[in-house]
């Protein structure tokens, strides 16, 4: 299995062919789809002789759908097939592979494994259908509800395709975003609009979110604008924000409410991210008054259950609308051993070290390309220890190879499911300033 969910096979010609809903060791009869200079792509026609964990997909779209590709497999083949693909990557990314290969543990399992979803973007054909594209191209499968979206999405899913407000904004739309939100278990509606707004799209979109009781506001965004205030006839003056509430731990004494706003980043597996903020939490195994760095912060999800530990931090982000809810966060837990700054992260850090400062530990969560110019920075702002969540792997195995150089050993690789049924994996690697440097 490589990183994108394909079996790989190599034929005698020495070409290789990667096999969509293909697992390790079958034997199949393929059907070539697509061939390309370097490989071709193809599906199993017939399936001779099965691997003994394959199991018939729970969803009806599955074979049409471009969304999930690990179906085939039972649950525990799936974190099995992703330890293996990490291991494929290191040998292929990292120059430190023997080293590594040991430290990466077995997947940490998700407490659900459909129907995990916080949010769910559909695509809007033609016909004013929604679906999911189907696997690597821009053609539309239609779908009626997802086998991975909370149950509450699908609720909404299913009564908004029978609406006849919502296919008028439909006409209009690339996408239509379903987020549910866990503190009040209602449903935001964000349609991606493709011209400006008219007041009918208004009382069209007020209309959809009175009809639909689970549905609690429609938000409008355009390429050109910023997402649009709620409509909804319940309340529109208050800001419309998205609540998860952390409940007391080993590491919390109190529970910490965490909230974000619509097209804000979160975690889209909310069980799960409630494991990955222990998992870092114990990670840091903070000692009381440590200085700790937060880079690329989001809305505070690890700084401040951190800050309710007893650390002290400083977090950051470029992104204007998370600053703004970490900050919330923030004066809503009413700590003050936590501040959060609105900043490019490599300037922000590049200043740090011209100041001379230091922290305990560093944490960092970077988007897909990781931090390829800023290794050597975090290394030198880290004193004791470097926590990097990252999700994707080839990109992280770049990175160790550059904190390793930096003084920096890895002491574990903790794969986190976030998203079960699907290749995607998160990792948490601890790492630890070796005595030397």
């Amino acid at each position: 299995m490589i990183h994108s969910g394909f079996g790989l096979v190599r034929q005698d010609s020495g070409q290789v062919m990667l096999v969509h809903r293909a697992l390790p060791g079958e034997e199949i009869v393929p059907e070539i789809i697509n061939r390309k200079k370097q490989f071709v792509t193809a599906y199993p026609k017939t399936i001779i002789k099965a691997h003994e964990h394959r199991i018939t997909p729970e969803c009806p779209s599955y074979n049409q759908c471009g969304g999930c590709n690990f179906q085939h497999a039972d649950y525990a083949l799936q974190l099995q097939l992703k330890r293996d693909i990490l291991v494929d990557l290191a040998n292929r990314f990292s120059t430190s592979s023997e080293q590594i290969i040991p430290l990466i543990r077995q997947p940490l399992p998700s407490p659900k494994k459909t129907n995990y979803r916080q949010r769910i973007r559909l695509q809007v054909g033609s016909d004013n259908s929604l679906g999911f594209y189907r696997h690597r191209t821009h053609r539309i499968c239609p779908i009626h509800n997802c086998l991975l979206a909370e149950d509450r999405l699908n609720e909404v899913f299913t009564a908004i395709q029978e609406n006849k407000d919502s296919r008028k904004l439909l006409t209009h739309s690339r996408e239509l975003e379903l987020i549910f939100n866990p503190d009040d278990d209602l449903v935001f509606g964000v349609f991606h609009y493709t011209r400006k707004l008219r007041p009918a799209d208004k009382s069209a979109a007020v209309r959809l979110a009175d009809s639909i009781q689970s549905l609690d506001a429609i938000f409008f965004q355009g390429s050109d604008y910023p997402i649009s205030t709620p409509f909804s006839s319940r309340d529109t003056n208050t800001t419309r924000t998205l609540s998860l509430t952390i409940t007391p731990s080993d590491l919390i004494d109190r529970k910490l409410i965490l909230s974000w706003e619509p097209g804000g980043f979160s975690q889209v597996n909310l069980d799960q991210n409630r494991q990955l903020i222990d998992l870092v939490l114990h990670s840091c195994a903070p000692e009381k008054e440590e200085r700790i760095l937060d880079l690329f912060c989001g809305m505070g999800n690890f700084s401040l259950p951190l800050a309710l530990s007893g650390c002290r931090i400083i977090g950051v982000d470029s992104q204007r609308s998370a600053i703004r809810s970490a900050k919330r966060n923030l004066a809503g837990a009413q700590l003050e051993n936590c501040s959060f700054t609105l900043s490019p992260v490599d300037r922000f850090c590049h200043q740090l070290v011209e100041d001379g400062q230091r922290f305990d530990t560093v944490i960092l969560d970077p988007p897909r390309q990781g931090i390829p110019n800023l290794a050597k920075t975090v290394a030198s702002l880290a004193q004791n220890k470097i926590i990097y969540i990252s999700c994707d792997p080839a990109t992280l195995f770049r990175d160790l190879d550059l904190l390793t150089l930096s003084g920096f050993s890895i002491q574990t690789i903790q794969p986190v499911d976030m998203f079960p049924q699907t290749h995607h994996i998160e990792n948490v690697v601890v790492l630890e300033k070796t005595s030397h440097h």
